[in-house]
């Protein structure tokens, strides 16, 4: 009976326990990326690792030559983290340490976000533990953050959370002097990930629609200063994406493909998505709100859940560029915040308990989803070792094709060799050159395999590229086209052009 009494608040402690434990767990496996240089292919990792290293030897939104045969740094990526990060960078000299350091304090810093808020939202210091547990460390969030490594749009989502926060605090009370920090926090918003500005700029518009004339004012002003202190990077962004390859790039796509690569991402959004919806209808039902009120407030989620439950988002312009799983961070938050906030007496006794039992079942689910389908990390394999050490021969700029495990990946290694090699090569991370060249790097590829030696020895050197690294019976086929065998440790070979 006790039990029974006391079932909402030992299935939050329990679900919290065994959701810190997996993070903990997670935290601690991805450690060895301290000492370990990641070259697996789920691996974001290495991409700002090389960034970080730009920033430091090549400087901001400037020529450097290590990737694509020169671009211009920060064109097409966010620097906010970058900056963040940066001094400790410079201290150490250890782009390992400094980037495992940083998922360190981003989660040291959402946990102190979701208490002094919780607190302020009027939430018990249980809820609000759960609360910061269950956003931070459900399958999505680690998945993405810890295990693939997109750390500087998790940099930014700890900012657009603090501006929900912020427009949750006001929502019933009038601007005061506090609310200065909305244009700090929005600008650095903006600075750091370009998904993350899309969704804190529909929220503070909705937020500016529910304020009084004056207020109006005082959030145009807070949004202008953030924009204008914003420009030296959004406005080269803006006048360089749709010269680029990511203007191509929709990710929100997957959601429309029957592809069993993007299923579960696909179940798990519809899921997400209809569940921001239902659980809204539980809190203002179960407080006895006024709906319309409430939804002017909470307008921009809940369009939003809907827009992508039923893919109609796929189609407009602007937010369909934002990841699938960076709308499904936000419901996710709303969806925590409607249910802790609901009013559980309302409802019946069964529906009650259903209610609350499915918590710690939701919770059980992700940490499974995590372990099916989130790996440890990896080690380097015995290809990855020969690999590194057939780098230490390369000589000029370097292409690798055909790497023999998926568990691999070139742009890993494309990340790794300016680092710790000085090397360049005319392929890179991210969409900072157009079609036309990226379909001459990716017909390296396809000459090797058709043995088109003739095509494959013009592309090299329309490139500037010498070297080339492939592995097994493709090291047969650069000896046959006449390039000459500089270094060979079976399966993998480095050929250079004469």
């Amino acid at each position: 009976m006790k039990f029974k009494e006391n079932l909402y608040k030992n299935v939050l402690i329990i679900s919290s326990l065994i959701l810190l434990l997996n993070l903990a767990f997670r935290l601690v496996d991805q450690s060895q990326l301290i000492s370990s240089f990641p070259l697996d292919f789920t691996n974001d990792w290495s991409s700002y690792m090389a960034q970080l290293f730009f920033l430091k030897e090549c400087g901001f939104q400037s020529f450097c030559p290590y990737w694509f045969n020169g671009f211009t740094t920060f064109l097409l990526i966010s620097p906010a983290w970058f900056f963040f990060v940066y001094p400790f960078y410079s201290l150490t000299n250890n782009v390992l340490l400094t980037i495992y350091l940083s998922l360190l304090v981003t989660y040291v810093s959402f946990f102190v976000l979701f208490i002094s808020f919780g607190k302020l939202l009027k939430l018990s210091r249980l809820k609000s533990i759960f609360f910061f547990t269950f956003f931070a460390a459900n399958a999505i969030a680690i998945g993405n953050f810890v295990r693939l490594g997109r750390i500087h749009e998790f940099f930014g989502l700890f900012f657009l959370i603090f501006l929900i926060f912020l427009f949750l605090h006001y929502r019933n009370k009038s601007l005061d002097k506090k609310s200065l920090l909305i244009f700090p926090i929005y600008t650095i918003v903006i600075l750091s990930h370009q998904t993350t500005a899309i969704l804190a700029s529909i929220f503070i518009f909705s937020f500016f629609l529910t304020r009084n004339v004056k207020e109006k004012a005082i959030i145009s002003f807070y949004v202008l200063l953030s924009l204008i202190a914003s420009s030296f990077w959004w406005v080269p962004y803006i006048s360089n994406f749709f010269d680029s390859l990511g203007k191509n790039i929709v990710l929100t796509e997957n959601l429309l493909t029957l592809n069993p690569e993007y299923l579960l991402q696909n179940i798990a959004t519809t899921f997400i998505s209809l569940a921001v919806l239902l659980v809204f209808y539980l809190y203002v039902k179960s407080n006895n709100l006024n709906f319309k009120k409430e939804f002017i407030f909470f307008h921009p989620v809940l369009i939003l859940s809907l827009l992508l439950l039923t893919r109609i988002l796929v189609f407009i312009p602007v937010i369909k560029y934002v990841y699938p799983d960076s709308y499904n961070y936000i419901f996710i938050f709303f969806i925590l915040f409607f249910f802790l906030k609901t009013n559980l007496d309302y409802f019946k006794k069964n529906l009650r308990n259903i209610l609350t039992i499915s918590i710690l079942f939701i919770s059980i689910l992700s940490i499974f989803f995590n372990i099916v389908h989130t790996p440890l990390f990896v080690p380097h394999s015995p290809e990855d070792k020969l690999t590194l050490e057939t780098l230490e021969y390369v000589d000029g700029k370097f292409m690798i094709v055909f790497f023999p495990e998926q568990a691999s990946y070139a742009k890993a290694y494309y990340s790794y060799a300016p680092i710790y090699l000085n090397l360049s090569t005319p392929h890179g991370w991210y969409s900072y050159t157009n079609q036309p060249y990226m379909d001459i790097v990716q017909s390296i590829g396809s000459y090797l395999q058709e043995k088109d030696c003739t095509s494959l020895v013009s592309s090299l050197t329309n490139l500037n590229t010498s070297n080339l690294i492939t592995y097994n019976e493709h090291c047969a086929t650069l000896r046959n086209c006449g390039l000459i065998e500089v270094h060979t440790n079976s399966p993998i070979c480095l050929y250079k052009l004469q």
